[in-house]
């Protein structure tokens, strides 16, 4: 195959993601960060935050590789303005029975989905919480759990204070742990469809045209 006859495919393809470029909306944005313990048994819970249009959309797990995982029981996170309470929340699911909004006054879902003790290592209240599951790893074991906050920016929850009820934790499945961290204070961008295209063009006529000199080195 000579080069030439790639030109057509790769303009074809730019013009694909122009195209696709002109139906993308504003640049979005997401952070990670991870929950570690304030008080109880090792454990690890990590957070992802994504811009989804006009919402932002949380992703929150219990690392396994960290002391055998955990049942994730509630997770607690306060926003800049507190005006923005009774927010609309999306449970994406049945694992969500409970949530519950009040400015720096919540940290006590029910049962064993609380952040009691920690003595000054303790987060606090919060503005928001998320009841996770049941109490106990039968019969609803959750290690991972999504929701969608409507209606609101990422920018709400930088630097933000957020923590997570683990219980069923270590090989054992006897340990519990309460974690809590803080959130990053600048997001970072998702790149942009047309960028990962126009790179992924680029190592594929790379291959192609690796694979061509190839050849003609065997025939050689």
């Amino acid at each position: 195959m000579k080069f030439s006859s790639l030109v057509p495919s790769v303009l074809a393809a730019t013009g694909a993601a122009v195209a696709m470029s002109s139906f993308n909306p504003a640049d979005a944005a997401f952070v990670t960060f991870s929950a570690t313990p304030f008080t109880g048994n090792d454990a690890e819970v990590d957070f992802l935050l994504e811009e989804v249009g006009n919402d932002v959309k949380f992703t929150v797990t219990v690392d396994s590789n960290v002391n055998g995982g955990g049942d994730l029981r509630g997770v607690w996170f306060d926003i800049a303005n507190d005006s923005l309470l009774d927010l609309d929340i999306d449970k994406m699911g049945s694992n969500i029975p409970e949530i519950q909004q009040n400015a720096g006054s919540v940290s006590d879902l029910g049962g064993d989905a609380n952040l009691n003790g920690g003595g000054p290592n303790n987060p606090g209240n919060f503005d928001i919480g998320v009841e996770i599951g049941t109490q106990g790893a039968s019969p609803d074991f959750i290690p991972s759990t999504m929701f969608t906050v409507k209606n609101i920016g990422l920018d709400q929850f930088l630097g933000q204070k957020f923590a997570a009820r683990v219980t069923s934790v270590g090989s054992d499945g006897e340990g519990s742990s309460k974690l809590s961290a803080v959130a990053p204070t600048e997001a970072e961008p998702v790149p942009e469809p047309l960028t990962i295209l126009g790179s992924a063009t680029a190592l594929g006529i790379g291959g192609l045209l690796k694979r061509q000199q190839s050849k003609k080195n065997n025939k050689a």
